[in-house]
């Protein structure tokens, strides 16, 4: 197993993180500890607060651009020392999550979102 240690406190910048506030208790990275429907771990990479509940400013956007359209989000300077995989995926249901390729846009609905998960 790699673990990345920074400030030699032998801790993952994740952890750090959710250390940082005295209110939080990192535990699971995939739990969401102030149940604003936004993981702790995606709180981490887009630089939310793992106790406030307010995560929905954070949350990455659609925009249209010309003839496409962009999936816009900030990812926290913390998280850039941290092996996180960030990938885009894309449902007809919710239920089932697909990778997201090149995806035309049409008539049938679709669904869009950023997952984040630890190696």
């Amino acid at each position: 197993m790699v673990r990345l240690a920074t400030s030699g406190t032998g801790l993952t910048p994740y952890e750090e993180w959710a250390l940082g506030d005295e209110d939080f208790s990192p535990g699971d990275p995939d739990s969401d500890a102030d149940s604003d429907g936004v993981a702790n771990l995606m709180e981490f990479v887009l630089d939310g607060n793992p106790v406030r509940g307010d995560s929905h400013a954070v949350l990455p956007h659609m925009e249209l651009g010309v003839g496409v359209m962009v999936l816009r989000f900030s990812r926290s300077h913390a998280s850039l020392g941290q092996p996180v995989s960030l990938k885009i995926q894309i449902s007809g249901n919710l239920d089932s999550w697909d990778p997201a390729m090149d995806v035309p846009i049409g008539a049938k609905r679709k669904f869009v979102r950023l997952a984040a998960s630890l190696p």
